[in-house]
Order: C-alpha cells, then sequence, then structure tokens
C-alpha cells in the first residue's frame, strides 16, 4: 500500500501500468487467428480482459491515460477482433450500459475502479483499526482531522485520489450515537453543528 503513503509521481504510477496494458494487448493479439463471433467477442472481454482489470483497480486508482488505452483495446477488439485501431460503431458508454438498458453490459472501467477503492475509504471512515494501514492513516494522515475535513491537496498521488472519492460518498453515510468511536461533531459537510453552538470542536470531541 505504499502507493497511498508515499510520494509516488503519477508518470511512475503511470510506468508501473504499462505492463497491465502489455497483458491486455498480448491476450489480445492470441486470439486475432481465432474466429470469434461478436458474442464470443464481448464475453472474452467481460470474463478474461476485464479480470485483469480488476485485479488491479483493487490496488490503486488507474490513472485517466491508462484508463482510456485500456478502453482503446478493448472497443477495437470488440468491433474489429485486433488490436489495432479503428472505428467504432456505438459510443463505449452506450457499450457498458446493462443489457435491459440497451448496452452489452460489459462494466465501466472507472466505476470498477471507484468502487473498489471506496472500500479502502470506507475502512478509514469506520476506522478498522485491525488493519494496519488504516491505523497508520489514522495516526499520521489524519491525526486530528476527520477523514471528511482533511485536506485533499497533501500527502501521496494515491492518497489525494481517494479523497476524492469523499463526496459521492457523503450522501451515504449516517452516524449513530453509542457505537464508541471516535467523533468529530461539526465537521461532517452539511452539517451546521459548528455554527449552532458556541463551542469549539475540540471542546465536543
Amino acid at each position: 500500500m505504499d502507493f497511498f503513503t508515499t510520494g509516488r509521481l503519477l508518470k511512475q504510477v503511470n510506468a508501473d501500468c504499462q505492463s497491465l496494458l502489455q497483458k491486455i494487448d498480448s491476450r489480445i493479439k492470441g486470439w486475432e487467428g481465432v474466429q470469434l463471433s461478436f458474442a464470443g467477442r464481448v464475453q472474452l472481454i467481460k470474463s478474461v480482459l476485464t479480470s485483469f482489470e480488476v485485479y488491479w483497480a483493487m490496488a490503486f486508482i488507474l490513472p485517466k491515460g491508462i484508463v482510456k488505452e485500456m478502453i482503446k483495446h478493448f472497443r477495437t477488439f470488440l468491433w474489429k477482433g485486433t488490436s489495432s485501431s479503428g472505428y467504432p460503431k456505438v459510443a463505449w458508454e452506450t457499450v457498458c450500459r446493462p443489457i435491459e438498458e440497451g448496452g452489452l453490459g460489459i462494466k465501466d472501467i472507472l466505476a470498477i475502479n471507484r468502487a473498489l477503492m471506496s472500500k479502502h475509504l470506507w475502512a478509514v471512515i469506520k476506522q478498522d483499526r485491525t488493519s494496519i494501514w488504516v491505523d497508520w492513516i489514522i495516526q499520521v494522515r489524519l491525526r486530528d482531522c476527520s477523514i471528511w475535513t482533511v485536506e485533499e491537496n497533501k500527502g501521496a498521488w494515491g492518497w489525494r485520489k481517494m479523497l476524492s472519492l469523499r463526496h459521492p460518498l457523503m450522501s451515504h453515510i449516517h452516524y449513530r450515537v453509542g457505537r464508541g468511536i471516535p467523533f468529530h461533531f461539526g465537521t461532517i459537510r452539511g452539517t451546521r453543528l459548528d455554527l449552532s453552538f458556541p463551542v469549539s470542536l475540540g471542546d465536543l470531541r
């Protein structure tokens, strides 16, 4: 998990992800001599190529450039059966829609990546101290701050990108008094407790 804890540059992350693109390209080239139907190519994308992506998406947020290249590989294989460039017949956003909505049911790479990375963020939110990484984040990255108010422009690139996922989660988070978890009153975005009570946040902890 050093991706979240050290100052690795985006350039290095992109370099590391090149092996992912190479694996996808190599697998597609291995299928080029096989007579595959359109339905067969759809299934291979869903079951084989997407599995490469999921493995990496569980570890860190994929750079936009890498995601763009992955979609390019998937798209050309879907429509042409090769890894060479070509013109898509349908927008990729449409392809990724559920079948009942007129799509092919291929998973959206960005959506999968965000969902899998949100699990790491959720572990921090619920303060899962059984995780060494979560314990380190709480003690070093957060210190006396709330996960909701810690500045997004500080820390390693991976940590900053993960903090950007806080906003979609906010409307789904509900706190219950009495759970025994340390809580920073007034620090949750959207509440006005800090304005309603003439006391410092430190007095409320």
